[in-house]
């Protein structure tokens, strides 16, 4: 197999570099939303367990059940909240993605810088295609507000 002309190569070299940087520019994005949800679930779930603590310790001692009731609802209306945006889940889908995405730039990266000067026309096209549709997928899988 000859390897493909100069100019078919850098119009290829081009188009992964494309893939690689749009797959890193998601896959930082997709580290800031996991970071985000990471702090979502602390500033929610440790409140919500101090709340509940300190509503039990007060149960078991001669206090105003005014002030149980207070600290048992606190607790939950937080404790719902963790339920209701389930920001581990959300957390752990982003480090998935954010994971895919890497992998995809590492790949397209050294197909371009590696790859491609041994390769024939063909197998660059057929390679540049795989990662175009790896790519398209990711995006696919994001959800409507990320």
């Amino acid at each position: 197999m000859k390897p493909a002309p100069p100019e078919i190569r850098d119009a290829v070299a081009r188009q992964l570099k494309d893939v690689a940087h749009s797959a890193e520019a998601e896959r930082k994005r997709k580290r800031h939303f996991r970071q985000a949800f990471e702090v979502l679930h602390v500033s929610i779930g440790l409140p919500a367990a101090v709340f509940a603590g300190a509503a039990t310790v007060t149960a078991l001692k001669d206090v105003s059940p005014n002030l149980i009731a207070a600290l048992a609802g606190v607790a939950t209306v937080l404790s719902a909240a963790q339920l209701f945006l389930r920001p581990a889940d959300r957390a752990a889908y982003n480090r998935d993605l954010e994971a895919e995405f890497g992998r995809l730039a590492n790949d397209a990266k050294r197909t371009c810088e590696i790859d491609l000067i041994s390769q024939g026309e063909d197998e660059a096209a057929k390679k540049l295609e795989s990662y175009q549709k790896r790519f398209a997928e990711l995006q696919r899988r994001i959800p409507l507000g990320r």
